[in-house]
């Protein structure tokens, strides 16, 4: 089977068949034995010799051989293509839509359909329990939609105002 391995040096491609590791198309004698108590392991990679322990936590292995530290990620051809299927850059959203993060009153709306709005600017003033929250616009943009006005009672989740991307 192959394997996608990184020790934080880049990513290589290993094959283990019986007495042989294939790294990156070279085949290199190794063998891996695990010493009495369990814990310790006898690596035998090419002509060298090193003990160590090796553990799994959180997906990667930290690996200690003859007292270096090496932390490995290793997944199999399936595990690696569906990250490379999920890491593949999505286009920038365009569309952003900004919603109450809580139930409560709409006091003011600070812009209307149209208007050019700033990363930071004030869009709409909620009350709830007492205080006014400012939701204010992540990026610049247009305006594309405005869903509310001063005294609708809104819910959490309830859209409020959508900003499209200004194109660069």
């Amino acid at each position: 089977m192959k394997y996608h391995v990184n020790a934080g040096t880049g990513e290589r491609l290993v094959e283990i068949q019986p007495g042989t590791v294939v790294l990156d198309g070279e085949s290199v004698s190794c063998e891996v034995e695990v010493l009495p108590q369990g814990e310790r392991i006898l690596v035998r990679f090419g002509n060298g010799t090193a003990t160590g322990f090796a553990r799994r936590s959180d997906g990667t292995w930290h690996i200690c051989l003859n007292g270096r530290v090496f932390d490995v990620t290793v997944d199999d051809e399936r595990a690696h293509h569906i990250k490379q299927l999920v890491t593949v850059s999505a286009p920038a959203q365009s569309v952003t839509e900004i919603r109450a993060p809580m139930p409560g009153l709409i006091v003011r709306v600070e812009v209307q359909e149209g208007q050019s709005v700033e990363p930071g600017q004030g869009l709409v003033v909620i009350e709830a329990m007492k205080m006014e929250n400012e939701l204010r616009a992540e990026s610049a943009g247009i305006v594309t939609a405005v869903f509310v006005e001063p005294g609708v009672i809104v819910n959490r989740d309830d859209s409020v105002v959508t900003i499209e991307q200004e194109s660069t």
